[in-house]
């Protein structure tokens, strides 16, 4: 199944696939040991460190469960005995609403930039020797149990239609590895540039997707478009470094509030006049998705989310020390393991109902489907947590000093 979780082609969606984007989850866990205090005066190259910064474990952690409940409400499936079709309940409706508010890959790289910025400076061949096999790792292992399953969930009775259709979604979440590492390779120029200019890094770095988009829509260069899959992210993600390493703007929550208010204008404006479609993310019938490859509404998009969550920095660091704060720890110590493996647990609440009990997915938006949505979440939750409590132990793996 086609799926913009690994960003396809526009000519490659499926008229039955859900659209799943995916996060940079798992960049908080396996990239930072301690996340240092970023009240900084702007001049500072050193800030003052601390354990970890509430803030962004909030904004990781909520990042996280964003992304959990995005991907859960988008399946439409149904079982005919010999086909398995899945389309995306997002697609109808006010679906496209809800991809603006829980299409939250800015937020994730804003994080990543955050903790890199944090993290003492060391040459890159030592942070890839340190990051790696905590990535590579639970990789490695969601890898090893699904060709286990391909081979005995046949045996089993589990038609060879449905897991073959099953494998061919879940391992497109992680191309969001190979953007990554790219942006951990860039850190110290990126770094360098932060420290320079300041704020203004991430500002000059916007013009690199503005002049990808009008080569592409111009019919200039075209095929320049997936420059835009680093561009677009570079930008929150050079966002989180400049917090970490100039602290706030002179007139703090102000100057997020307004830059908020001109990326909403523009998301709007490039939204209403083309040719970008509404939604955030790719939906069966649209011309192109914002995310594959990632485009200028992806970008206004990114900076509209991630000022805002910078706009609520204060009241965000109380939540987040306070009445969330187990939560907040419990989700962040686990972020990659969830997301990894929450395709597979949907998955396999959704096998479980229709091909071993016989029910049915509601039809989204109907009555049924509102009633029936939250218990189908709870369901793949448990099942969550139990695959947690089998897998986290590859994302903690050996840590490297």
């Amino acid at each position: 199944m086609a799926s913009t979780l690994a960003p396809p082609s526009p000519t490659r969606l499926s008229p039955t696939a859900p659209a799943i984007e995916t996060p940079l989850t798992g960049v908080h866990a396996t990239a930072v040991e301690t996340l240092p205090a970023v009240a900084t005066p702007p001049k500072t190259r050193a800030p003052h460190r601390r354990a970890r910064d509430p803030f962004i474990d909030l904004v990781r952690a909520g990042a996280t469960v964003a992304v959990l409940s995005v991907h859960w409400l988008m399946p439409q499936v149904a079982w005919d005995g010999s086909t398995l079709s899945i389309g995306n309940s997002l697609s109808e409706g006010a679906g496209w609403l809800v991809t603006w508010v829980l299409q939250v890959l800015p937020l994730l790289f804003f994080a990543a930039g955050a903790a890199a910025g944090l993290e003492r400076p060391r040459p890159i061949t030592h942070t890839l020797r340190r990051r790696l096999p905590r990535l590579v790792l639970p990789v490695l292992a969601l890898a090893g149990t699904w060709l286990l399953a391909a081979l005995l969930l046949p045996l089993l009775g589990v038609p060879a239609t449905a897991v073959e259709r099953v494998i061919r979604i879940v391992p497109q979440p992680l191309w969001f590895l190979g953007v990554y590492l790219a942006l951990m390779i860039l850190t110290p120029l990126l770094r360098r540039l932060v420290d320079a200019v300041g704020w203004a890094a991430p500002v000059a770095l916007t013009l690199v997707p503005v002049a990808v988009d009008l080569l592409r829509f111009t019919g200039v260069a075209p095929q320049l478009a997936w420059l835009n899959l680093l561009a677009v992210w570079t930008v929150p993600y050079t966002i989180g470094l400049a917090y970490a390493r100039r602290g706030e703007p002179r007139l703090g929550a102000r100057t997020w509030w307004v830059t908020s208010a001109v990326a909403l204008v523009a998301l709007i404006t490039l939204t209403t006049a083309g040719p970008y479609p509404i939604s955030m993310i790719g939906m069966p019938g649209d011309a192109i998705s914002n995310l594959g490859p990632p485009t200028l509404a992806a970008l206004a998009h990114g900076v509209l989310l991630t000022t805002v969550a910078l706009a609520l920095r204060g009241p965000l660091t109380r939540l987040a020390a306070g009445p969330v704060r187990r939560a907040v720890s419990w989700v962040s110590a686990r972020s990659m393991t969830l997301y990894l493996w929450h395709l597979t647990a949907m998955f396999t609440v959704v096998g479980v109902a229709l091909l071993g009990l016989g029910l049915e997915v509601p039809t989204a938006w109907t009555p049924a489907w509102f009633a029936q949505w939250p218990l189908w979440c709870a369901a793949a939750a448990a099942v969550l947590i139990a695959l947690v409590r089998v897998y986290h132990r590859f994302e903690t793996g050996p840590v490297r000093r």
